[in-house]
């Protein structure tokens, strides 16, 4: 008769079991190239900023932002769009008008927004070249800038002298594309509804 197993056997399986289950679960893989997302610790120094320009009904157009320090802190910027083409549009007060907001994001919150963000980022940030621009600029997986011109959203990642950036471009419909969008309408919604309880937490 074979003897029951020990105790402190049956413990090293189970823990021996669940260590496999662990690194049988795949990495979450990026929407902008072949490589899983980078892991929390690599943007642990990460400042985000998230953008989009929004056309208004009269035709022009703002530009919304909210900057994230690597601490949670944001400031939110809403401003006349003026790298469009919106002159022959009449401009009032309000549609010149600069609106800035700050405020911070809880723990939790701030990291799954993060964790949104790195869905966007880059392979690997760059130092700052005066002439190229950003170290690395990534679009969705399947989309080139010669097919989709026209930037309307996107994230920026400065880590000290590091940069890179991610936009999202109109006239792309990948699969990534999509999921890319969805992301973004996602970290915009997440943000602004962060915005509004702090606005309300202030009366």
């Amino acid at each position: 008769m074979t003897p029951p197993p020990r105790p402190a056997l049956l413990i090293l399986a189970t823990i021996l079991a669940l260590t496999g289950c662990q690194r049988a679960a795949p990495s979450p893989r990026s929407l902008v190239g072949d490589f899983p997302v980078p892991p929390a610790y690599a943007l642990a120094g990460d400042n985000i900023t998230v953008w989009k320009h929004v056309r208004q009904a009269d035709g022009a157009w703002r530009f919304h932002s909210y900057s994230i320090t690597s601490g949670g802190a944001v400031e939110y910027l809403e401003t006349r769009d003026t790298g469009a083409a919106d002159d022959d549009v009449e401009q009032t007060a309000a549609d010149l008008a600069e609106r800035r907001k700050s405020f911070l994001l809880p723990q939790g919150e701030f990291e799954d927004i993060r964790d949104r963000a790195a869905l966007l980022r880059p392979a690997a940030l760059g130092p700052r070249d005066p002439v190229g621009g950003y170290g690395g600029e990534a679009l969705p997986a399947g989309c080139s800038h010669g097919t989709a011109p026209s930037r309307m959203a996107g994230v920026n990642f400065l880590n000290g002298i590091n940069w890179g950036s991610f936009t999202l471009p109109s006239g792309c419909d990948t699969a990534n594309a999509r999921a890319a969008a969805a992301v973004m309408t996602d970290l915009f919604d997440r943000l602004d509804r962060a915005a509004q309880r702090d606005a309300q937490a202030s009366r």
